[in-house]
């Protein structure tokens, strides 16, 4: 079917079910579009070619996407992006039009795969996409949304189909890489392939195309095909698979085309058709074919030998199969070929092709030794089967060399073998020792010794069947007897025992040695050597204060050495005192210490003399019996044993006495001093502390801060203003006498600071779980309300923050009162207090025991007599757990007899965020509608304005409407207002009332994340003051009752909780659902009130009860 008559077609390109094609610069496409592939900005499929806006210059397609290289070399993709085809992060969303890949304009040719993509940039080619069987040739099997380079440079053409890429060189060497699963790799194997492949046969290639399963390229002329021969699809003559090139028909093909089951060339300028004709593919109405042209030509006859030129080496031309070569040698390995030509060439090494080797000879300009192993020349011409040569080793040589060698020169003791050794590389190496010259017995790198001579060893091996050795140095060896020493005998020194001396100061004492084969000696002090005249076998001691020591020495020979036992030379010295005795003034009945140490050789014996009663008679000097150590104890101070104390030392060398010592009582002190222990206190910061002592017999004060003492503090008392962090430490004072002194138990002084908010959070975090909580409890207190006698009783609802704010209502009879505040350390409770009515408070407190924290609140009044109430303990109430309850808040109207007269009731569903007002009118008339809570970007939960506007009768209108005025959050509970701005919480202006309605009702209500706070109230609009406090208007009739409700009902639990409250009477209802009805009353003047909730929990019913 002719699709175009128009004869300017340069270029056309069929993928498995779109095509595209060029008209000069004019890019056109069509077929299916399921995923974008027309690039029209549709999925509809284009039955006609649809023009592409641009100029282009090439294009192709692949199973869904397509890509387009522009005239000024930007590169352009569109359709399918799942394998990251298309030059992007690969994505399930389609692209419908042409997007650019990147910026480079170099692009000039395209080709695609089933879902991969191939690009070249002047000779450098690029791949990206799908990457299962290798097919982007990068050496892995990781996929690419981006364009990766191949290292090897120099490609002219490109061509891609299913998993399989190819190109030809600038030199006309084709290669193929990816699946193989039918030998189209053209390499003899089956054996996929992530790196280009050198096809066998044929070359230098001029054209090449591609099939899932089957490949064909143009060589000279002639045809070659490769791969799946299903249906003859090959053309030659057969149906079997190739995994080699086959020539087919005559040398004059110049284009070709080969597809999934058939194939299509030019050849002679005719066209020429094969294959599968299921279809009618070949153009006519006939079989399938097997044969397109008759095949021509002879069958090759080629033998391969391999060569290794080795610069430097005697085995520069190496017939052999085998050869070695070092660090940096030059390789040349030469295919001598016979047969007829042209030839193809591809080197392989142990079995893999070497990228780009592809010529008669394959040269390693520097060898290293990863280039060791066996290599081999494929050679291939038209007219046969390629043939590979015999495998060449070529193997790495390292020269011998000693990495440990010989020392020049060794001594042994005789009479024991000894070994020599060296050390030596490459591993495989042979030993040849030498003793004096002549060959010796061994050949390892290790021999046994026992006589006098000079050592050699020659390190060798082979390179290429030539021996190369390295010579270690000449060891000369000798062996002497061993050094032995006589006994020990008067002043020789020797192998038994050690020797003492005792000379005097100015003596001499002559010390030797008999040794057996010693050439050396050298005499010690104190194991240092004797550096002047220490080197005989005598040596004589000039005998001073400094000559006692350790005296032995070292007799040797080149071959041992032997150390003599010790000569101890200990000088005779008389004594003398290093330490003297100290005078002391001593309390009565106290114990005295005197001490003192004496030196001198030998060590001295002490006797202490002092005042001894002898006779009755205090005397002074006289030897004190048994005192005979370095420290005199004398306990029991008193006169009798005041006086000089002294010791006298003594030895073999003469006798020494001390200084005197004096002991007396002291004047003026009637003992030790005692003192009492100061206290320890807390202040806050900024706050001053005081510590006191009371002492006894004190003379002296010294405070000490942490054991220290502070400088100019020696009161009896230790005074501290504007107390810092720095002040806090331990403090004690040290009271002393000429007699003794006393150290205080120490006092610490510890630093109160104010709480921050930080220390508020963890205290509510205690107190609540983390969660803002609501609480509520009666309150009662005596006393004065607006001037006249009674008692105050109240009920409280709160909502407390976990920032430690507080806010809430508390309903004291007829009056409402609102208030909110921010808890503050006040003597160490946290405390909020909000006023009431004139002088009367509401005071909150949470206890200070984190362990267990209490909300607490009471009535303070300060009128008149101040009267501050029982402290109360508020007690949760509702749940944390959204899904289990719901809240029921709203008011009411009773009659005189106590029947309803109106109510509004707002439900609030905490799981599901369904929110129902209903209600009733005086007349009967009842009304309901429901609306969503939802959540906004902070966590607030509202509700629009417009969902309740709910119609009452033909004329009224009941707004229960809500809307947030704020913008700030902080995790906060949120306090509800009517009509009134409350500073640093959210606020809501709520309420939204019409005074034309009687009987309408305000319910505002909000909720944070966790908790759900809802305060509501209630009346008739006519007598509703916005920023008033009062249920009912005028005097307190108790003619119609007005009142509230408040109550949570836990579905899961069955408990009902809250409270109910009139003008004057309020109740906490906490009652336990047991059967059909859940309900409660309380009794209000007036009336009865009965309060239920049915038994799916979604509504709550008021009526009197008798």
């Amino acid at each position: 079917m002719l699709i175009n008559g128009d004869p300017s077609w340069t270029k056309v390109v069929a993928g498995p079910t779109h095509s595209a094609a060029l008209k000069g610069t004019s890019l056109y496409v069509w077929g299916n579009n399921f995923c974008g592939q027309v690039g029209n900005n549709s999925t509809a499929t284009a039955l006609s070619p649809v023009l592409i806006p641009g100029l282009w210059q090439d294009v192709a397609v692949g199973l869904n996407h397509t890509l387009g290289v522009k005239s000024n070399g930007n590169l352009f993709s569109w359709g399918a992006n799942g394998s990251g085809q298309l030059g992007r992060t690969k994505s399930s969303t389609n692209q419908l039009t042409p997007l650019l890949v990147g910026s480079s304009t170099a692009w000039t040719k395209v080709a695609a795969g089933d879902q991969h993509s191939l690009g070249l940039q002047g000779t450098n080619l690029y791949v990206w996409g799908q990457n299962a069987y290798g097919q982007l040739g990068t050496g892995n099997n990781t996929e690419s949304a981006a364009p990766v380079k191949i290292a090897t440079g120099g490609w002219a053409q490109i061509a891609a189909s299913g998993a399989n890429s190819a190109g030809i060189l600038t030199g006309g060497s084709l290669y193929v890489w990816g699946n193989n699963q039918n030998g189209q790799l053209g390499n003899g194997g089956n054996q996929p392939s992530s790196k280009p492949v050198l096809v066998r046969g044929g070359s230098p290639f001029s054209a090449v195309s591609l099939s899932s399963t089957s490949a064909a390229g143009i060589s000279g002329g002639s045809l070659y095909v490769w791969g799946s021969n299903e249906s003859s699809r090959l053309g030659d003559g057969t149906a079997t698979k190739r995994s080699i090139p086959v020539r087919v028909g005559s040398a004059s093909w110049t284009r070709v085309a080969i597809g999934g089951a058939s194939g299509l060339g030019i050849s002679g300028g005719s066209l020429l058709g094969w294959g599968s004709n299921a279809y009618g593919q070949l153009g006519e109405s006939i079989e399938d074919t097997r044969v397109a042209l008759a095949i021509q030509g002879g069958a090759p006859d080629a033998t391969v030998t391999a060569q290794g030129d080795l610069s430097g080496s005697s085995q520069a031309n190496s017939q052999a199969n085998s050869f070695d070569f070092a660090d940096a040698d030059r390789i040349v390995f030469t295919a001598n070929t016979s047969g007829t030509g042209p030839f193809t060439y591809q080197w392989r090494k142990g079995g893999e092709d070497i990228f780009g080797a592809t010529g008669p000879t394959y040269e390693i300009p520097a060898a290293r030794s990863s280039d060791a192993g066996a290599y081999t020349v494929f050679v291939s011409n038209s007219y046969g089967d390629p043939k590979e040569s015999l495998a060449l080793a070529a193997s790495y040589w390292i020269s011998p060399s000693i990495t440990q060698d010989l020392s020049s020169s060794l001594s042994f003791v005789s009479g024991t073998p000894q070994s020599l050794s060296v050390s030596a590389s490459p591993a495989g190496v042979s030993y040849a020792w030498t003793k004096d010259g002549a060959p010796f017995l061994g050949n390892s790198g290790s021999i046994n010794i026992a006589a006098n001579g000079t050592y050699r060893v020659t390190v060798s091996n082979s390179r290429n069947g030539l021996p190369i050795s390295v010579l270690s140095t000449a060891s000369v060896v000798s062996f002497y007897q061993g050094v032995t020493l006589a006994d020990s005998s008067g002043n020789r020194v020797g192998s038994t025992s050690e020797l003492t001396f005792t000379p005097a100061v100015g003596g001499t004492v002559a010390l030797s040695v008999s040794a057996a084969n010693a050439t050396t000696y050298q005499w010690r002090k104190d194991f240092q050597n004797i550096t002047s005249g220490g080197t005989s076998p005598t040596y004589t001691i000039t005998i001073d204060a400094n000559a006692g020591g350790t005296y032995d020495v070292i007799a040797s020979n080149p071959a041992s050495s032997v150390t003599s036992k010790p000569a101890l030379v200990r000088v005779l010295t008389a004594p003398t005192f290093i330490r003297q005795p100290a005078s002391q003034l001593v309390a009565d009945g106290k114990t005295a210490t005197l001490s003192v140490l004496a030196a001198g050789y030998p060590t001295p014996t002490i006797q202490w003399y002092g005042p001894r009663l002898v006779d009755g008679i205090l005397l002074q000097g006289q030897l004190l019996p048994g005192q005979t150590s370095n420290t005199l104890n004398i306990s029991g101070f008193s006169s009798l044993k005041a006086g000089q104390y002294y010791a006298i030392a003594s030895n073999g060398a003469g006798v020494a006495q001390s200084t005197s010592a004096s002991l007396s009582l002291p004047t003026g002190v009637s003992g030790a001093p005692s003192v009492s222990n100061p206290v320890s206190q807390t202040v806050v910061a900024g706050g001053s502390a005081s510590f006191s002592v009371v002492a006894q017999n004190a003379t002296q004060y010294q405070w000490r801060k942490n054991g220290v003492n502070i400088p100019g503090k020696n009161e009896a008392f230790l005074s501290f203003v504007n107390v810092q962090a720095v002040d806090a430490a331990s403090y004690s004072v040290v009271v002393s006498n000429s007699v003794s002194s006393v150290v205080s138990s120490a006092a610490i002084l510890s630093l109160k600071v104010d709480t921050t908010a930080d220390d508020r959070k963890n205290l509510f975090n205690a107190l609540y779980g983390g969660n803002a909580g609501l609480f509520a409890s009666r309150i009662v207190a005596n006393g004065t309300l607006g001037g006249g006698p009674g008692s105050l009783e109240g009920y409280v609802r709160l909502n407390v923050s976990r920032a430690g704010t507080v806010s809430g209502v508390y309903t004291a009879g007829m009056s409402v009162y609102r208030f909110s505040g921010r808890f503050a350390l006040v003597n160490g409770v946290q405390t909020t207090e909000t006023a009431l009515t004139g002088s009367d408070k509401l005071r909150l407190s949470v206890s200070s025991d984190l362990a267990n924290p209490k909300l607490t609140a009471q009535v303070v009044r300060t009128a008149g007599s101040s009267v501050v109430g029982p402290v109360v303990t508020l007690s949760p109430i509702g749940t944390r757990d959204k899904s289990l309850a719901t809240v029921y808040t709203g008011a009411f109207k009773l009659n005189t007899t106590g029947a309803l007269l109106s109510y509004l009731s707002t439900q609030v569903n905490l799981s599901t965020g369904n929110v129902t007002v209903s209600g009733a009118l005086p007349t009967g008339e009842r009304f309901s509608a429901s609306s969503q809570m939802y959540a906004d970007a902070r966590g607030i939960i509202t509700s629009p304005l417009s969902d309740f506007v709910i119609p009452v009768g033909s004329t009224k209108r009941l707004f229960a409407t809500w809307e947030l005025a704020a913008t700030t959050h902080a995790g906060d509970a949120v306090v509800v207002t009517a009509g009134t701005t409350e500073t640093s919480k959210f606020d809501l202006v709520g309420a939204k009332y019409s005074k034309a309605a009687v009987g309408e009702l305000i319910a505002p209500f909000v909720s944070t994340r966790d908790q759900a706070v809802v305060l509501f109230e209630g009346t008739e609009v006519a007598s509703f003051l916005p920023s008033g406090n009062r249920f009912l208007p005028g005097a307190s009739t108790l003619a119609a009752l007005g009142g509230r409700f408040s109550l949570s009902f836990n579905s899961n639990t069955g408990l009902l909780s809250g409270v109910v409250s009139t003008g004057n009477s309020s109740a906490v209802v906490n009652k336990q659902f047991n059967g059909v009805l859940l309900q409660g009353d309380f009794r209000p003047t007036g009336g009865l009130l009965g309060v239920g909730v049915t038994t799916d929990g979604k509504a709550i019913r008021f009526e009197p009860a008798n």
